[in-house]
């Protein structure tokens, strides 16, 4: 209940109580706007109407945007989740810049659910949230990319369960996918997940243990046993070994030489899906080349990444309406 209170986007109490955390709002935060439900207009009016107007929380009242918000929430315009103070269990290694950022609302108020949850359960240790989000970059469109260390009692084989409550406590969830991401230990699990508000949730869980570190440009939401207290790097941000160098040679040559294959059997669709795989690996040694983060994820690191360039011929990779393999991909040429 006390973190129901602290939180700025719900107002629950009698009067005085709420009376008592606009003015705290207002002075803690500095959130002068509030979304309210319809239905509850008459009932806030003559609250604010107590409020001295210097310190007045609300400049007016509107009804919410949208026509059915998640069950007792009311929602800030402008600050949607506030940020929390340093202590054990709610550290932040800076402001998360989803705090002042409005078109990311929906995503601020995914990853506060979270936080309460996790700061609740003792069985999480740690929220980190990374990529757009993290680095002040995301929009409207941006999903949520999180990671959760476990701990206590909890094991690869009970994982599923209390991670899919987790993720439920984010939201109304559309669906939910718990799967081993490829080349991960054992006792790591992904939750791919979509929100019925169109959020995206891309969230990592692993033992609490591993993490010695936080990494850069990424925000420590909770942090119960300060294993994100320090700057840490992961391996995948640097370059690849010159045997993992050399095997993304390969497999793009073999890939480029699929492409001829498939053209001589005039196999467009399947030449098309080669030189996707052919274009992968070239990027990600370009990447290795320029001296960019986390070359292994090629394109996306080239754009994310300093110096920001692309190969000036890349577009020539892709399909055209007005070519062969552009009717191929339409369904208007060959195979």
């Amino acid at each position: 209940m006390s973190d129901l209170v602290e939180t700025p986007y719900v107002l629950v109490g009698s009067e005085d109580e709420i009376l008592h955390q606009l003015g705290a709002n207002r002075d803690r935060w500095g959130i002068t706007r509030y979304t309210v439900r319809t239905e509850a207009l008459e009932a806030l009016a003559p609250i604010i109407g107590r409020l001295p107007s210097k310190r007045r929380p609300l400049t007016s009242l509107r009804p919410e945007r949208h026509a059915t918000p998640p069950a007792g929430l009311q929602s800030p315009d402008q600050q949607a989740i506030p940020p929390r103070p340093r202590h054990p269990g709610r550290m932040q290694s800076r402001t998360p810049p989803w705090i002042s950022e409005p078109r990311v609302r929906e995503q601020a108020e995914v990853i506060e659910r979270l936080r309460c949850a996790i700061t609740a359960g003792s069985e999480w240790r740690w929220l980190e949230v990374c990529c757009s989000l993290a680095r002040g970059t995301a929009d409207e469109l941006s999903d949520v990319d999180a990671a959760v260390g476990y701990g206590g009692a909890l094991g690869a084989t009970d994982l599923e369960a209390p991670g899919v409550q987790l993720v439920r406590a984010g939201g109304p969830v559309l669906d939910v996918l718990v799967h081993v991401l490829p080349g991960a230990p054992p006792d790591t699990r992904r939750l791919a997940a979509e929100y019925i508000t169109g959020v995206q949730l891309d969230l990592v869980l692993m033992p609490s243990e591993r993490r010695v570190g936080l990494p850069e440009g990424a925000v420590a939401v909770v942090d119960k046993d300060q294993r994100l207290a320090k700057p840490w790097r992961p391996p995948i941000a640097d370059p690849p070994s010159a045997e993992e160098a050399r095997e993304w040679v390969m497999l793009g040559w073999w890939a480029v030489s699929d492409v001829a294959k498939y053209l001589r059997r005039a196999a467009l669709y399947e030449a098309v899906e080669r030189i996707a795989e052919a274009r992968h690996h070239a990027l990600r040694l370009l990447a290795v080349s320029r001296g960019v983060e986390y070359p292994s994820f090629g394109l996306v690191s080239l754009l994310d990444f300093a110096p920001h360039e692309l190969p000036e011929a890349l577009a020539s990779t892709y399909c055209r309406a007005n070519d062969r393999f552009g009717r191929a991909c339409s369904g208007g040429g060959d195979r």
